[in-house]
């Protein structure tokens, strides 16, 4: 089974006797609140390890980019404050004259 394998975690038999196989999100926290706050009394093993490495990836994927984006951001507000340097005068297409002595 693949970490992303199933969307619904797999309840414990006795929990999906009580309560049946699909629990709204509604009705977690009365869950809960009824194993008093012990997730492993309700979800299986497998199903809390899987969930579990959908976080960790989730964490792993999210931080770099709120890094990035931090980053960039950080980079425009060092480019705002900095002064412009002035323009100079583009040079014109002059060919130099060779002088001759004579």
């Amino acid at each position: 089974m693949g970490i992303l394998s199933s969307a619904e975690p797999e309840l414990r038999p006795a929990i999906q006797k009580n309560y049946g196989s699909i629990i709204r999100k509604s009705r977690v926290r009365e869950l809960l609140d009824d194993a008093t706050g012990d997730p492993q009394l309700i979800w299986t093993d497998q199903s809390i390890r899987s969930s579990k490495d959908v976080l960790c990836i989730s964490y792993l994927v999210i931080v770099p980019l709120i890094g990035g984006c931090i980053m960039a951001a950080s980079q425009i507000a060092m480019c705002r404050a900095l002064p412009r340097s002035p323009m100079k005068p583009a040079k014109a297409n002059k060919k130099k004259t060779l002088v001759h002595s004579s």
